[in-house]
């Protein structure tokens, strides 16, 4: 357990330092002197006086964030599908070989209860056939 905890700490710290960097990297596009430890108001300072208009902001959010959002969009993609081929091996290895046990195990007992109802008909129709013929002969 403690190696499982261990290694999610390792791949949340990598993550965590992959977005930092992009983030690092974004702020740097937009104008952002983020070299030294700078305050959050020095950064917007930065940042309007790189972007003095609004339109001239979205041009460099847009163009800043191109690649993060190729990544995202590729990552997404990637990731649904390999989740779409593991639940289809999931399902053709571990699913589907139940699922034909249990239609086996039902078709097996359907084919039981089968069996039962007709020797109990049989028995039924020979009981009435002698009941028949007793009242026959009596009668």
């Amino acid at each position: 357990m403690s190696e499982l905890t261990r290694k999610l700490q390792e791949q949340s710290t990598q993550q965590w330092q992959k977005a930092n960097e992009e983030l690092q990297r974004i702020l740097k596009e937009l104008g952002a002197d983020n070299s030294q430890e700078q305050s959050i108001t020095g950064m917007i300072r930065d940042i309007r006086e790189k972007n003095p208009s609004f339109r001239d902001l979205m041009l460099s959010v847009d163009a800043a964030t191109y690649d993060a959002r190729k990544k995202f969009s590729w990552n997404a993609h990637m990731t649904s599908a390999y989740v779409l081929n593991r639940v289809e091996a999931s399902y053709t290895n571990d699913l589907k070989p139940m699922i034909e046990d249990y239609r086996q195990q039902a078709y097996d007992r359907l084919q039981a209860l089968i069996a039962q109802l007709r020797s109990a008909r049989a028995r039924f129709v020979a009981a009435a056939k002698d009941t028949e013929n007793e009242d026959s002969q009596n009668g």
